[in-house]
């Protein structure tokens, strides 16, 4: 009979724990528009590097810890357009370089809720792994002034498998489910190769990636 009672209570407890821990566990869904572009090393020609348009869409989950209930951390698993676009000056041509790449970034935010849980600000490292990337030129023909399109995919020498950033951002909740926010993402790492005509092969490259991203979201 004491050992009927002992693990009766310790059956008791472990699904409290389970309850308890999986109530401070939340998951969603969220998608937007970026701007995205890149640092160069590249300052000859006047090259200038707009902000393009692009886009991302995942999905997260949400750890609240069970000392606070206005501090969590978020895990994001998000396929992310990033890239840039080279704006040449007049003088050297009508010709524009646009680069897209292609990434599933896994952000790892720590976030503190303020107002009453509906303003989460948040700060925390992101990892970018590789999925593709594309080359597309534009340009006017000198002879017969019309325009011509190139495209190409990068070779993978020309692009770094992982990248290394930091994201920092703001998420406002309309409701307890529905929210809309704000993000940086800022590249640590080098994410592209240069070619190095002379030795015929790829090294790194002064070549960061920044993102600024408008996104909705549904947390269930």
């Amino acid at each position: 009979m004491k050992r009927l009672f002992i693990t009766l209570a310790m059956t008791a407890t472990c699904i409290s724990f389970s309850n308890n821990a999986f109530s401070q566990f939340f998951f969603g869904v969220r998608a937007g528009f970026q701007m995205t572009t890149q640092s160069t090393d590249v300052n000859s020609q006047n090259l200038k590097h707009p902000l393009m348009p692009a886009c991302n869409a995942g999905v997260f989950g949400e750890y609240f810890f069970g000392f606070s209930g206005n501090m969590s951390l978020t895990a994001d698993l998000l396929y992310s357009m990033e890239g840039r676009k080279d704006k040449y000056d007049e003088k050297y041509g009508d010709y524009t370089f646009t680069q897209q790449i292609h990434f599933i970034d896994l952000p790892i935010a720590f976030n503190l809720y303020l107002l009453d849980e509906k303003l989460d600000l948040q700060v925390g490292p992101e990892f970018g792994f590789l999925l593709g990337g594309k080359n597309k030129y534009k340009y006017n023909s000198d002879v017969s002034n019309t325009e011509h399109f190139e495209s190409r995919s990068m070779a993978k020498e020309e692009i770094n498998l992982f990248n290394v950033g930091v994201i920092v951002g703001a998420n406002y909740y309309f409701t307890e489910h529905i929210f809309a926010g704000l993000r940086a993402s800022i590249g640590l790492t080098n994410s592209l190769n240069e070619y190095k005509t002379k030795t015929h092969k790829y090294e790194p490259a002064s070549s960061k990636n920044y993102v600024f991203s408008l996104n909705v979201g549904y947390r269930f």
